[in-house]
């Protein structure tokens, strides 16, 4: 915030600073790439992803968007910062899911992306992540481009892509019978 308001002010001086009040930045997108307009962060259909969603028992305990700034920031956790930083920049927009069954947690974080060669970029680096967060887990199945989960200890994680949108679920339980496709 602090740098993109310095950066206001060297090029516009005060009056650009009261324009981002007037119309403060919706996302940390407009922040980092200095875009005055709203980014095309489209609503979310969450109906398309319903499959996704943990079921028998589990209970949605927090939704929330983190932004184009905390995907980079995951993603160099665990590929280089220039890729990471790459990679983001294709971000419109994410919703988070938290879910709790007693003692157990899932997360499901979907991500729009602005086009399907980006997202499938996406995709992959989002393999990597997981890959690298968890290297004890076990490849469960594999449909080339599209979907790869994994067991890890007693639960599951995947990566999924379907057109311009990326999937990350880590903690499952259990596995959608569709998941059960496997490619080499």
């Amino acid at each position: 915030g602090t740098v993109c308001v310095e950066s206001v002010i060297e090029k516009e001086g005060w009056k650009g600073v009261h324009r981002i009040l007037e119309r403060p930045p919706l996302t940390t997108s407009e922040v980092i790439h200095m875009r005055y307009g709203p980014v095309e962060q489209q609503a979310f259909p969450l109906d398309n992803f319903s499959d996704l969603i943990p079921y028998d028992g589990w209970i949605e305990a927090w939704e929330s968007n983190l932004g184009e700034f905390i995907l980079y920031e995951w993603l160099r956790g665990y590929i280089p910062d220039d890729e990471a930083r790459k990679v983001a920049e294709g971000w419109r927009g994410d919703v988070i899911k938290l879910f709790r069954m007693t003692d157990k947690w899932a997360i499901l974080w979907m991500i729009r992306y602005d086009n399907e060669r980006d997202a499938v970029a996406l995709f992959h680096y989002l393999r990597k992540a997981v890959e690298r967060r968890f290297p004890e887990g076990e490849l469960e199945g594999y449909l080339k481009g599209k979907r790869i989960w994994w067991k890890i200890g007693n639960s599951y994680s995947f990566v999924e892509r379907r057109g311009v949108f990326c999937a990350v679920g880590i903690g499952y339980s259990d596995i959608p019978e569709r998941f059960m496709v496997f490619e080499r």
